[in-house]
């Protein structure tokens, strides 16, 4: 059964181990030739991760910090829909970029911590609105821990 965190699955792989994580996101692009980076989460066990999204959005539709989280969502929109912008904080991430120079590709990975993500997410409802599919996620900033090498 489909799940509304499916797209952020792909953008998550369960080590602690960098060069793993910077693995899985090379391995992404050969599913999305015309992307450009590829973000991994890592270092977070799921469920939390999971649950820290879900804890943002009860609390931005029902008022205040109801609970004690480290992320926070509001709402935006896109196309004329509102669109939840879910803001991720405190997580390590490696970004991979590709540059295509003939037709060879090199794949650069930077390993960060301390991140913030961003998760845009459709909007199911009016009065509580819910969370609907995740769409996109972006890396905005984390401190550079290290260049990661990836193994051929």
């Amino acid at each position: 059964m489909p799940s509304e965190f499916d797209f952020l699955e792909k953008h998550y792989d369960k080590t602690d181990i960098p060069e793993v994580a910077a693995q899985s996101a090379k391995e992404r692009f050969g599913n999305y030739p015309p992307a450009r980076t590829s973000t991994v989460i890592y270092g977070i066990p799921w469920d939390i991760l999971v649950d820290s999204i879900v804890k943002a959005v009860d609390n931005y539709s029902y008022g205040g910090a109801i609970f004690n989280t480290s992320a926070f969502a509001y709402l935006g929109s896109h196309n004329n829909a509102p669109q939840w912008n879910i803001v991720l904080t405190g997580l390590k991430y490696v970004n991979a970029t590709v540059q295509v120079v003939g037709s060879t590709p090199t794949y650069t990975v930077a390993d960060y911590n301390n991140g913030t993500i961003v998760v845009n997410a459709q909007v199911i409802g009016n009065n509580p609105p819910m969370l609907g599919d995740i769409v996109h996620l972006q890396a905005a900033v984390g401190n550079f821990v290290a260049a990661v090498q990836l193994k051929n």
